[in-house]
């Protein structure tokens, strides 16, 4: 399903959302000339711009819909109604962890994207915009199963205070913790003692189906964090590459123009000398006829 609806993100491309200018596509336009003269290349980036816009509105449209599952999943009444919310969790989980890594990709490669000049500095500015977005919707999503995580906790508290009424902190925090090796234990003592042996045992059912859950959230949270992080170190760490290469590419057109500077001046230079030793010739020519006039003259008064 996930690859589908990427491939649906060429198709189409609609304006851009009010108050982010970053994602404006008017007035742009007259800047699409890429270093090699070519409008092609800038066309193509606002294209993907804008798919990527979208893609990260389908990211925050599916987080909206993971919320209302969670919220859903939370009021079932019965163990086959959360069996199938929880699957249509879990397949639109795994639909946006893809989503979220494509995007990060995409960003990054919006970022590097050739370009110099005017133009450089509207890849910088749109692929900064599009960061901010999805780094946004990265954190409302990380806020969704925090939020999700503890009500989670909640309701297996409730559930064990349901098998044992008289639960010291210690015994609820590790069955909802599900940690150390004493935590099923106490589970399990407390449903073989209780007088609701069957509300127990249902109890318990929901208590380790909330355990599965809860583990899934953590996962989601660590995936979500790391992508965080290499959003907020991804594009700074290409715009560093992307500097260098600017700065390289600047300084090439300047050793370019010294040169071509350069080659000028020699030309003169070796038209000025040659210039010089025709004007020497011409001299010595003078001289030698002064001189053949001169010894002319002198031997014809002499005779």
């Amino acid at each position: 399903m996930a690859s589908r609806r990427y491939a649906g993100q060429k198709d189409g491309l609609p304006a851009a959302e009010d108050g982010h200018g970053g994602y404006e596509m008017t007035g742009l336009q007259s800047s699409s000339t890429t270093a090699n003269g070519s409008g092609e290349s800038m066309a193509a980036f606002y294209s993907e711009v804008t798919s990527t816009q979208n893609a990260i509105k389908e990211y925050e449209s599916n987080v909206s819909s993971i919320s209302d599952l969670q919220t859903r999943l939370l009021s079932a009444l019965d163990e086959n109604s959360s069996r199938q919310i929880q699957s249509q969790i879990d397949a639109l989980v795994s639909e946006t962890r893809a989503l979220g890594n494509n995007l990060r990709e995409r960003i990054q490669k919006l970022a590097a994207w050739p370009a110099k000049g005017r133009n450089a500095e509207i890849r910088k500015n749109q692929a900064g915009v599009l960061k901010a977005k999805f780094m946004d919707a990265l954190q409302h999503y990380q806020k969704v199963e925090q939020q999700h995580r503890e009500k989670q906790r909640e309701r297996v508290a409730r559930q064990f205070k349901i098998v044992k009424q008289d639960a010291t902190p210690e015994e609820i925090a590790a069955v909802v913790d599900d940690s150390g090796p004493g935590s099923n234990q106490v589970f399990a003592q407390a449903v073989s003692s209780s007088t609701r042996f069957s509300e127990a045992r249902t109890a318990q059912r929901d208590v380790q189906a909330r355990h599965e859950d809860l583990k899934q959230i953590e996962r989601t949270l660590t995936e979500l964090m790391q992508l965080f992080n290499d959003m907020a170190t991804l594009v700074v760490e290409q715009e560093e590459t992307i500097t260098a290469i600017d700065n390289q590419a600047i300084q090439v057109e300047k050793d370019t123009s010294e040169g071509h500077r350069n080659l000028v001046q020699a030309v003169v230079h070796a038209a000025n000398a040659r210039r010089a030793r025709w004007i020497c010739f011409c001299i010595f020519l003078a001289i030698i006829a002064a001189l053949a006039i001169g010894l002319g003259v002198h031997f014809a008064n002499h005779h």
